[in-house]
Order: structure tokens, then sequence, then C-alpha cells
């Protein structure tokens, strides 16, 4: 018996059963896209391939974000911890497909986000010499809905910070302890309903209250920051972010200073502020971390 040999129109037969497919189930067809798309990215970010000049060149981005934040925050302290005075380089992405954790329960974006409403992604961060960072912030072509202050400066034209006024200063959220979804919803019935509060419900309604100002005035969902708390991060205190432009003169992203510390640091209108902030973009221009 021998080998069939295939006919000359078999590839047209099968392009046109699969157009039909596709045609009779788009809904099916476009999830399964999706789910391609996004198990690539998530391959990708676990095992990132990245070459030793690549390696190389990350470890001085870093270095220069290190520089930057010394200036900066000049009277900071060397055993500070890294992750109490940061700086942050987020590159946006018009298409993002992985998220961790996820914001919603039945997509990993939150309904009714998606892959493509534009999200600011980490890239770079002062202190880090890994690329294992999760934070992730909304910046939709609605600006009223722009996450966090990266969100906001991205969707904005200029400059914009947060904390620097001590006249009315965002709340210290430091002795704040994580509580659970079931005693949030608890205190705020007891509390709406005017029941009987113990001295433990009195302290958990503060704390509430404290977290719920900090959630809306640095623009962040109470999710991301419950989040946090849990995860024993420590939320700043001072906030400043600045959009960047790419060589084409299209927005890139954001740069982030945060701190948790009470430290002084250069005015942002200052002209020593302008000139490190001026040098940092020079050299990261140069080193490839901004197009």
């Amino acid at each position: 018996m021998g080998l069939k040999i295939p006919e000359k129109d078999e590839p047209k037969i099968v392009l046109q059963d699969l157009v039909v497919l596709v045609q009779a189930h788009p809904t099916l067809f476009a999830l399964g896209l999706c789910g391609v798309a996004y198990l690539f990215q998530l391959l990708k970010f676990f095992t990132p391939i990245k070459t030793k000049e690549r390696e190389i060149l990350d470890a001085l981005v870093n270095e220069s974000l290190d520089e930057f934040r010394s200036k900066v925050f000049y009277k900071i302290s060397p055993d500070t911890p890294s992750d109490h005075v940061r700086v942050t380089l987020f590159k946006h992405h018009d298409m993002y497909f992985f998220f961790y954790p996820f914001r919603g329960y039945l997509t990993p974006w939150g309904l009714p986000r998606n892959p493509f409403s534009g999200w600011l992604v980490v890239t770079h961060r002062s202190g880090h010499l890994t690329k294992w960072f999760t934070t992730v912030f909304l910046a939709p072509d609605d600006a009223d809905n722009a996450e966090g202050m990266a969100g906001r400066a991205f969707r904005s034209n200029g400059t914009i910070f947060i904390g620097m006024d001590t006249k009315d200063p965002l709340p210290d959220l430091r002795d704040v302890k994580y509580i659970s979804w079931w005693k949030r919803r608890r205190v705020k019935f007891n509390s709406e309903k005017m029941h009987a509060k113990s001295i433990m419900d009195v302290q958990h309604e503060k704390w509430i209250k404290q977290f719920e100002d900090y959630a809306k005035r640095t623009r962040s969902t109470t999710t991301f920051v419950w989040d946090r708390i849990k995860r024993r991060r420590p939320n700043p205190t001072l906030m400043i972010a600045m959009r960047i432009q790419s060589s084409q003169n299209k927005p890139f992203g954001v740069i982030v200073l945060d701190s948790c510390c009470e430290t002084e640091f250069l005015p942002v209108n200052s002209q020593k502020f302008r000139n490190a902030f001026g040098i940092l973009d020079q050299k990261m221009r140069s080193l490839g971390a901004i197009d």
C-alpha cells in the first residue's frame, strides 16, 4: 500500500474549513488567541532571555537610579532599606496580559478592563538587580480612571506630587495591621447600625478610615493597598511622578520617586532637582532603558 499523495487543492480546503470554523465560533476563537498570548507572556516573564550585555546595561540603569535617589534624598541614612525610598521606571504598554495578583475573579485585569486598556509596568527600580516586579497601574485613555500617581502623571502634562504639604500629609500606614475582608465588613456594619463597639472595633474603624483616605488620595484601588499591607510592604507618604517622552517625542512612561521615611529632599522646582533629573534622563536613554 503506497503513500497517499496530497492533492493540490487540499491546503486550500483546510484553510476554507478553518475560516468556516472561525466564523461559526468567533468568540471562542478570540478567547483562544488571548489565551495563547497570555501563556506566551507568562512564559516570557518567568523565563526571560537576557544576554550578558543586557544584564550589564540593566545593572548600569539601576546604578543610575540609585545615584539619582541619593541626590534627591540627599540626607538619607546609608542603612535605610531600599524599599523605603525608591526610584522606579514604568513603561507604558498598549497591550499587557500578565497580572499578579489578579484584579478580578473572572479576569486578571478586572472588569470591565482588558489587556488592551493601557498599562504602566515596572521595568527598573533603584536598589533592585532583578526584574521580579508585580506592580502594574491602569493608564487608559479615559484619564479620570488612571490608577496611582504613575497613571495620573502619564495622563497629565507635567510633574505631580503628593505628601509634600506638612499641613495635610498622607496618612502614615506603618502601624496599620491587615484586616480581613470579613472583619472590615463587620466593622462597617456595626458602625452603620450604631451597634456597640469593642475596643478592637474602634481601632479597626480608625485604621479603615486612614486606609480609605490613603487609597483615595493616591488614586489607588483598595485591593492594591490592602494587599501591600497584607504582604507587609511599606506604603509611601511622599510621591513624585514625572512623565517621560520617547525619542520620537511620544509618551514613553513615568518615573516615580516615593518615600515612607521622614527625610529631606530636593524641591521639585529647584535647579538642583532639574539638573539631577536631566543627567538621569540622558543616562537612561544612552543605556537603552528609554526608547
